[in-house]
């Protein structure tokens, strides 16, 4: 599987308590422009900080992130969709300018919501967080030739006690020196 789906995960400012959520999926080599419009979601920054278990955090922040129905319903049928044309499914997560105080959240703790397995470490997902810039001054991209890249790869021996399965570190290197 060397393409990717593509969806889009933007966080907006709605009010002085909620924010919206909009869904933008992308097929490869597909020109329809598809989006969820925007729905509310009710993220409170101050309660998710009293959780200290990464793993409660993450269930906390994705019921609150996913309360609404049709937000849930997108994102399984992105991922459905993703699965049925073999694809891996690239979710990127963009906090609009508006709603700075959510860099703080963790988003790397983001679990399925139906699966309950975490977004940030399967092998299905990529998962990244991007910044939008107001600033319209042109962006070049550097030639590849000059990028470097880190790749980090965690294997740890108490593994089965974090509910993580054991990997395959070779190709996990494999897979993120070749990711594109």
């Amino acid at each position: 599987m060397s393409t990717c789906a593509d969806l889009e995960l933007s966080l907006h400012r709605h009010d002085a308590e909620t924010y919206t959520v909009e869904l933008r999926p992308t097929l490869p080599e597909s020109e329809a422009d598809l989006r969820l419009g925007a729905r509310p979601a009710a993220l409170d920054v101050d309660a998710l900080r009293a959780y200290a278990d990464p793993v409660e955090y993450g269930r906390a922040l994705t019921a609150n992130l996913f309360a609404d129905p049709a937000l849930r319903a997108a994102f399984a049928q992105a991922r459905a969709t993703a699965q049925s044309n073999n694809l891996l499914l690239r979710l990127r997560v963009l906090v609009g300018a508006g709603a700075g105080e959510l860099h703080a959240l963790r988003w790397e703790t983001l679990r399925d919501p139906e699966t309950d397995a975490l977004l940030s470490t399967g092998e299905q997902v990529y998962f990244s967080r991007y910044l939008s810039s107001a600033d319209w001054r042109p962006v070049r991209l550097r030639p590849q030739s000059t990028l470097h890249t880190l790749v980090v790869i965690a294997n740890p021996d108490d593994r089965a006690d974090h509910g993580l399965s054991p990997i395959t570190v070779a190709a996990e290197l494999d897979r993120g020196l070749n990711a594109r």
